[in-house]
């Protein structure tokens, strides 16, 4: 499995006596919770080349993933909250390593549940991800862009999972 979405992990894993409902859904995943995670898929055989973290917060689920996933080549976090954002770039553990890469981006941007997870199942087809590695140069500063990402036609990508099934 190269590429792993760890916020919906998070909801997998967290018992329920320990789910917080804030109105917002800004939940921040505690650390310690974080490094859990990691090593129940470390225990599971799972060691991601990549890294998607889609609402990184302050950075939690990235710090563990750095520190247990040795292997892993590239971390990428988004995250919509500018403040989150500043308490990542005075992280050095997290500011300094080049595998991370985090940008302001609100990846939760639709209008009901449905399309929210038929875009996610889309996305982590082998199909959507044939086509970005194609497009991303490793080597790069800044490998993968807001622009390869855009450039993903998901009306098109669609038709032609559709047309697999």
């Amino acid at each position: 499995m190269g590429l792993i979405f760890l916020g919906y992990l998070q909801k997998k894993f967290m018992n329920q006596a320990s789910k917080i409902k804030i109105e917002y859904g800004d939940f921040q995943t505690p650390l310690e919770l974080a490094e859990k995670i990691c090593h129940k898929l470390i225990s599971l055989n799972i060691s991601p080349n990549v890294i998607f973290e889609p609402t990184c917060g302050i950075g939690n689920f990235i710090k563990a993933s750095t520190t247990l996933f040795k292997l892993t080549n590239k971390i990428i976090g988004l995250e919509i909250n500018p403040n989150y954002l500043e308490a990542i770039s005075k992280d050095e553990k997290l500011s300094k390593n080049k595998k991370i890469h985090i940008t302001q981006e609100d990846f939760f941007s639709f209008d009901d549940e449905e399309t929210a997870y038929k875009t996610f199942e889309m996305l982590i087809s082998p199909l959507a991800i044939d086509f970005y590695s194609s497009l991303i140069f490793w080597d790069e500063k800044r490998p993968i862009k807001t622009s390869i990402l855009n450039s993903l036609d998901l009306s098109i990508l669609s038709e032609q999972l559709s047309a697999y099934s």
